[in-house]
């Protein structure tokens, strides 16, 4: 989990391989044609990719990776 700050007209990329959340805290970006601003917030599923383009002023925000590095595990496990 971080807090980050991506400055303004930024185009931010990169893989999730176990997932990520980020919460926007202050400004906005662009996500898969998602306009996102304070208080969005935005899932990406394990093996997905984050395609940002932040706004006009400088972004901060809440992400957290990788916590769903388990899930496929927790699944199998579980008994219907």
């Amino acid at each position: 989990v971080s807090i980050q700050t991506w400055c303004a007209n930024a185009r931010v990329s990169f893989d999730v391989t176990h997932g990520a959340e980020i919460l926007i805290l202050k400004g906005s970006l662009t996500e898969g044609g998602d306009l996102l601003h304070k208080h969005s917030w935005l899932r990406v599923p394990m093996g997905g990719k984050i395609n940002a383009v932040v706004g006009d002023e400088d972004v901060k925000l809440w992400l957290k990776t990788g916590h769903l590095a388990q899930v496929n595990r927790d699944i199998k496990n579980l008994n219907f």
